[in-house]
């Protein structure tokens, strides 16, 4: 059991899905870690879905700048629900994430009462998936920044967003 190591950087070291495999078994019984940077590591779908199974724990985690699609944020979605540690930031962007995630994001956000900051800029959200993010906005209590720039989503997907403000005046939406 390893109970010191708070934090880990592995950023740019080109991991893959299997090095993400590896470390999400490694640290299935760790109880210190807080913090893990995986950016720029080649991580895909499994990465991700491998790395959904430790956010327990953690109060931050940072896989942008990687492959992760709309099955990659489904199954970081899923434990959204239920992360009551992750209070910090969950940083997905410059990924592949279209609507289909970006809306399975939308429904963690609903559940979720912990995370403050969510980095979604520059993956390929559209209209739908802005509209379902709008959609969780309003009913979450904890988020207060939200990072959208340069996405897909036009005239509506703007539209829905600015409807947030009138139902949750605390969080801040980044779209540029």
């Amino acid at each position: 059991d390893n109970t010191s190591v708070t934090s880990i950087d592995l950023q740019d070291n080109k991991i893959g899905d299997t090095g993400a495999e590896a470390l999400a078994k490694g640290l299935v019984f760790n109880t210190s870690l807080a913090r893990i940077d995986l950016s720029s590591n080649v991580l895909g779908n499994i990465g991700a879905a491998a790395m959904a199974t430790v956010l327990t724990g953690l109060t931050a985690i940072a896989l942008d700048d990687n492959q992760i699609g709309d099955e990659g944020a489904m199954a970081l979605a899923t434990r959204l629900k239920v992360n009551t540690c992750l209070t910090n930031k969950i940083d997905l962007s410059v990924n592949e994430i279209g609507d289909t995630g970006a809306e399975a994001l939308a429904e963690g956000l609903k559940a979720n009462t912990s995370l403050t900051s969510i980095d979604l800029q520059y993956n390929r959200i559209g209209d739908i998936g802005a509209a379902a993010l709008a959609e969780g906005l309003k009913v979450n209590t904890s988020i207060v920044t939200i990072n959208l720039g340069h996405n897909q989503f036009g005239v509506k997907g703007r539209a829905a967003l600015a409807m947030v403000s009138a139902v949750n005046p605390a969080v801040t939406i980044v779209l540029s």
